[in-house]
């Protein structure tokens, strides 16, 4: 009799434990929970000169459908940096959107002795007329001045 409850109960440890590795692949396969934006690529890098412009396309698209969001930048490049489209907008699920940024490097003496422009462009969720929260993963912008 022992012999026989030691086995069933094998056989639904068993059971739980794949049925644990089938939902966890599942997942990995359909993105990060909690994580619905994807960029390509993933972080933007080049070195800039004061006084010169530079322009970036990103790629941006989500794994659900998101809406009444819009793109932010964190305050370190503000001013600096802008990006179309601007505005609210609604990213669909599956559905790939450009995503143009141009960066005006300030001169030398605006600088004030900064060796690198570093920030993050977000999508933000917008509830009446306020920016609310931020989606996860931003896109990583690094500038090192020459």
């Amino acid at each position: 009799m022992k012999r026989k409850r030691l086995l069933v109960l094998s056989l639904i440890l068993g059971l739980i434990v794949f049925s644990l590795l089938l939902a966890s692949a599942a997942s990995a396969k359909n993105g990060r929970r909690g994580r619905p934006i994807q960029w390509d690529p993933p972080r933007i890098g080049q070195e800039v000169t004061p006084g010169h412009t530079y322009t970036a396309t990103v790629v941006l698209s989500s794994t659900r459908q998101l809406e009444n969001v819009k793109l932010q930048s964190t305050p370190s490049l503000r001013g600096m940096l802008t990006f179309t489209p601007t505005g609210t907008f609604t990213l669909t699920k599956g559905m790939t959107y450009t995503v143009t940024m141009t960066l005006t490097v300030p001169s030398e003496a605006e600088l004030d002795g900064r060796g690198s422009l570093n920030g993050l462009l977000k999508v933000r969720k917008v509830w009446r007329e306020r920016v609310r929260r931020a989606y996860p993963h931003h896109l990583r912008l690094r500038f090192p001045v020459e």
